[in-house]
Formats: C-alpha cells, structure tokens, sequence
C-alpha cells in the first residue's frame, strides 16, 4: 500500500527539523531554527502560495537564504518527532473549579519555533508538591 503524503513527510521531518520554519505574518519570509529568516526559492511550487509552516531539505545562502524543496507541514507532526529537542515553558498557573485542579498555560519550542503556543496542562505533573 502506498505511503501518504502525511507520512512520508513526518519520516522526512525527522531528519530536517532544522529545517522548518513558521510563516512570518507580515513578511513573505519564515522564522526558522534558531531565529533564521528565509525564503521559499522562487522555483518552488510553494512560492505564490506559500503554507504557514514549511520544510525545506536544503538552505542556500545567495543575495538572501533560500529555502529549496519545500514542504507544507502540519505543526503537530513537530512534537512526537521531536521530543530531544522540545523546551517546554509553563506560565499562569490558576485554580480551575471545573477541573477541581491547579492548570497552567503550557508553550513548547523546538529550536525557538513556537511548536504549541498555548496547552492547558495540570499543574500537579510540573510540580506535584505545590498541588
């Protein structure tokens, strides 16, 4: 049977997840590892419709830096791949009487890429004693 885009794009993310990076809203250029600013090759079929988060096998570096054989990506598919690399940050902790828990607001990078930019998560799995 064979693969589907979702898959073979996740075995290729593995080893390019240096190589992603996050549409800048007001620019037509990406955020990628590491803070690096660049571009989807204009030979690309991504070029005039560029995706909100890409991978891209190569960066060439001419007049700007260059992303060439690019890729749409979900970011979801970046967290079960990428676990090594995650840095995990927690703010706002609150009481919720829903929950009858201490919540937090859970933000997760991987190489300074905001991965997920806000989870709700139990507070008592960051710091059991406080809970």
């Amino acid at each position: 049977e064979p693969a589907e885009y979702r898959e073979i794009h996740i075995a290729l993310l593995t080893g390019l997840l240096s190589h992603i990076g996050m549409k800048d809203a007001e620019k037509q250029e990406y955020t990628g590892a590491r803070n690096a600013r660049f571009s989807i090759f204009p030979g690309s079929g991504l070029f005039k419709k560029p995706p909100k988060w890409t991978m891209v096998a190569e960066l060439v570096e001419t007049s700007r830096l260059w992303g060439r054989i690019a890729a749409r990506i979900d970011p979801e598919w970046v967290e079960p791949v990428a676990q090594h690399l995650l840095k995990r940050s927690y703010s706002e902790p609150h009481w919720e009487r829903a929950q009858g828990a201490v919540m937090a607001t859970e933000k997760v990078t991987v190489y300074g890429l905001p991965v997920v930019a806000a989870r709700k998560v139990n507070y008592s799995q960051i710091d059991p004693a406080l809970c």
